[in-house]
């Protein structure tokens, strides 16, 4: 496959070693925009700063281009609304990156914590970031929230720039921590970004339209704007 990247930072750049170490093709570009009269890629990664992905990911659904957003997808819940309609009416392939949400070591402790009915979610995060926090690491963990069937506004979210391990707990016993960068909660195994890279690379090799991701990233992005109104953060 032919990646374009549209962002040269961390994430950029994460991006770029994961496509190239499975053998994808990869350009980078700077700016706010895709040149697509210059070069058509397969597939365009948005790992722009967040205040950028709406303008660019709307261009690229426009342009047919099938697209990968960094989270949060954008920054506003009327974005993510228009995005999802826009995806509808180009028949978009556009999936949000939600990175643990591909962890094995996250899908293995999903299956085992949904045997059970889930009353409660207690979650943290925190770290350096260049959002405020709860936009930026608390967009895992709404995302994790919903992977689970749970309405994040019931579940209580403490994040922070402070360092704190990933973890969240469910009913008041059952935990997922992160143990490493590489597997997200596994020592083992794949990566989350190369289970993210297959199963999209598996959407664009079917051809049908998929917005899942966008679906999914505007639920989140509704969550944390909700939350942030309510002045309860």
């Amino acid at each position: 496959m032919k990646f374009g990247i549209i962002g040269t930072g961390l994430w950029g750049a994460v991006w770029h070693r994961q496509l190239d170490r499975m053998g994808h093709q990869v350009s980078w570009q700077r700016g706010q925009s895709w040149r697509v009269e210059k070069t058509r890629p397969d597939a365009v990664i948005i790992a722009s700063s967040a205040d950028s992905h709406y303008w660019l990911a709307r261009e690229l659904m426009r342009k047919k281009i099938p697209i990968v957003i960094e989270k949060p997808m954008c920054l506003r819940a009327s974005h993510a609304r228009h995005l999802v309609d826009v995806g509808l009416v180009h028949d978009a392939i556009a999936f949000t990156d939600h990175t643990r949400l591909y962890s094995p070591a996250w899908r293995e402790f999903r299956d085992k914590a949904l045997e059970n009915e889930i009353q409660s979610v207690r979650a943290e995060a925190g770290g350096p970031c260049k959002l405020d926090p709860w936009w930026d690491w608390g967009s895992h963990l709404v995302a994790m929230c919903l992977d689970l069937g749970f309405d994040p506004a019931k579940a209580e979210i403490v994040t922070s720039r402070d360092e704190l391990a990933l973890t969240l707990q469910v009913n008041d016993g059952l935990k997922f921590q992160e143990l490493d960068e590489t597997g997200f909660g596994s020592a083992e195994g794949e990566s989350p970004l190369a289970v993210l890279v297959k199963e999209f690379c598996q959407a664009l090799e079917k051809g049908e339209p998929d917005i899942r991701g966008l679906r999914l990233g505007r639920a989140v992005v509704e969550a944390l704007e909700a939350k942030e109104l309510s002045g309860t953060l």
